[in-house]
């Protein structure tokens, strides 16, 4: 069974050991050619794209206590292979340690393939192209360091909330949900937000047949969009999904098509910015850690 790797940072609020922070944050639009296969879905046996709805991301957010330095990414594909890791590595500027920059996909059923020589995984993301392999590894670096160069005296916090009717149990129908959200807010020394870190637990798999071959973010592309709406352009919100298992969106507005997309997005964005509202930003002392456990093979 492969290995899982798993990697966190976490942020440690105390007057008396915190340390001021310089934060920056960046995006870049990974968007490949119409063409490009996708990646999330079996079915399309390596079809390629038709078209885009709305674009796919790299998001980026820096951190720096003055004594560890983090790269936050977030970036709107299915996952995070091997192949892309390691370009992202040796592309990334040279201000963080490896191991300090985390690599997170949303997992959008809906952005680009292409990106590994592996079978099995091939039948399900499309032939291999280098070149978007390339492309998309570029885009995630330019983030990486538009964060790196905005970068200014900040401070942090976080914050957990309920949602309602954001999630579903997919499997089994009133089955359990995970019903919490988390929040980061980092903000600039005037109490600017420069980004907005929003956890979430749901497959982004909201897209319908008809719109299988359009690349799109799902929903947390109007998550973006609407928490920018409600902080400020320059903020950079940044989505990372938990640990999804069962988890589907719901459909609290009863829309159907990319109506409910949009309204999950949006209801999320509005949530977390009821978060943020009740945070209270401060210094911080940052510690990283990670871990790969083995996860047995289970045949149920």
């Amino acid at each position: 069974m492969p290995i899982l790797l798993l990697a966190v940072f976490a942020a440690v609020f105390a007057p008396a050991t915190g340390r001021a922070l310089e934060a920056g944050a960046g995006r870049a639009d990974i968007t490949p050619p119409v063409g490009t296969p996708m990646n999330g879905y079996g079915a399309r046996m390596g079809r390629g794209s038709e078209g885009v709805h709305d674009p796919i991301w790299a998001r980026a957010l820096y951190l720096d206590d003055g004594t560890t330095r983090v790269f936050l990414v977030g970036m709107d594909l299915v996952a995070v292979n091997p192949e892309l890791r390691a370009r992202v590595l040796e592309l990334a500027p040279d201000l963080v340690p490896p191991e300090n920059i985390i690599l997170t996909a949303t997992h959008t059923h809906n952005g680009q393939g292409g990106m590994t020589r592996k079978m099995p995984v091939r039948l399900v993301s499309g032939r291999f192209m280098p070149d978007v392999l390339e492309s998309t590894a570029m885009g995630i670096t330019r983030a990486m360091q538009e964060a790196y160069d905005s970068r200014t005296r900040a401070a942090i916090g976080f914050g957990t909330a309920k949602q309602t009717g954001l999630t579903n149990n997919r499997r089994f129908s009133g089955g359990p949900r995970d019903e919490q959200i988390g929040v980061i807010l980092v903000e600039d020394a005037d109490g600017n937000p420069i980004s907005v870190v929003a956890n979430m637990a749901a497959h982004p798999t909201s897209i319908g047949d008809a719109d299988m071959y359009q690349f799109s973010a799902d929903y947390p592309g109007f998550f973006y969009t609407e928490m920018e709406k409600l902080t400020r352009p320059e903020c950079v919100p940044i989505f990372l999904n938990g640990t999804q298992g069962n988890q589907t969106i719901g459909n609290p507005e009863n829309k159907s098509d990319w109506a409910r997309t949009e309204s999950v997005g949006r209801l999320l964005a509005q949530r977390a910015k009821e978060v943020i509202n009740g945070i209270n930003c401060g210094e911080a002392t940052l510690r990283v850690a990670s871990a790969e456990p083995a996860l047995p093979l289970a045949l149920a």
